[in-house]
């Protein structure tokens, strides 16, 4: 089970891993103040000089002593992404938040994904392209879009006959 979807409640005195952003290094916080496990007030104890830091919850991973674990999850987390993004993984999970496993079911390379149709940002990730890269297609009216509501849908088969609309060189 994931630390990273059942993380523990937050409590003073606990040492928890901090990592303030994307490319920073993780520290070691001794928590000092919890408001209900959104913002966090705690003493990053590694560094040479005190230092006190307040920030959102979702900044603390887990208890230091869960890192290893944390970790190894983060990775294959991101080696599963890797493989979706390769298109040789389908992954699907509970219509209800954080109920029941996440289910994976691995398709032969080439093999068609039987989903009907995608949001722009899946639409974006079956491509390998960003979802703003998509958008631009889409002003220009060069790739269909369907909206539910006012949620951007695209058919399968348009995304395949806009992939295969592109030409071959540059």
């Amino acid at each position: 089970m994931s630390v990273h979807w059942n993380k523990p409640k937050m409590r003073v005195g606990q040492v928890w891993a901090w990592r303030p952003e994307k490319g920073k290094p993780i520290e070691r916080a001794r928590l000092l103040d919890v408001d209900d496990n959104v913002h966090v007030r705690a003493e990053l104890i590694d560094r040479p000089e005190p230092c006190e830091v307040v920030d959102r919850a979702g900044t603390f991973w887990c208890p230091w002593d869960q890192l290893g674990d944390e970790l190894e999850e983060r990775v294959a987390i991101g080696v599963r992404l890797e493989m979706a993004r390769a298109g040789v993984l389908e992954a699907t999970r509970a219509d209800a938040v954080n109920e029941g496993p996440i289910a994976v079911k691995v398709r032969a390379p080439g093999e068609a994904s039987a989903r009907v149709a995608y949001s722009l940002e899946d639409a974006a990730l079956e491509c390998g392209v960003s979802p703003s890269f998509l958008r631009s297609f889409v002003r220009r009216n060069d790739l269909v879009v369907h909206y539910a509501l006012s949620k951007a849908i695209i058919l399968a088969e348009d995304l395949r006959a806009w992939v295969q609309s592109l030409p071959e060189e540059r």
